[in-house]
């Protein structure tokens, strides 16, 4: 797991939550959906990159545009987890 500086203010993931476009925002949801896809038959551990990017149908260039590792990916999705409940 990388430092919580990286994790919860790193260069990707706040670009991520401000760069809020279309596009950006369609790439994170395929992302997302294909981690939480990968998850339900993978352990977390076992989950590499290349199969999220291969299963989210992005290349890892995409991937490393919005999120710096995967553990960058599940702290996004809690973030938006936790903007819906605040409402």
């Amino acid at each position: 797991m990388k430092n919580n500086q990286a994790l919860l203010g790193g260069r990707n993931a706040a670009m991520s939550i401000a760069n809020n476009t279309k596009a950006t925002r369609k790439s994170q949801i395929r992302i997302c959906s294909a981690f939480n896809t990968l998850l339900k038959t993978i352990p977390y551990e076992k989950i590499s990159i290349s199969g999220l990017c291969q299963e989210a149908d992005v290349s890892r260039q995409t991937f490393y545009k919005y999120f710096e590792s995967l553990d960058s990916v599940a702290v996004y999705q809690l973030k938006q987890l936790t903007k819906k409940k605040a409402c």
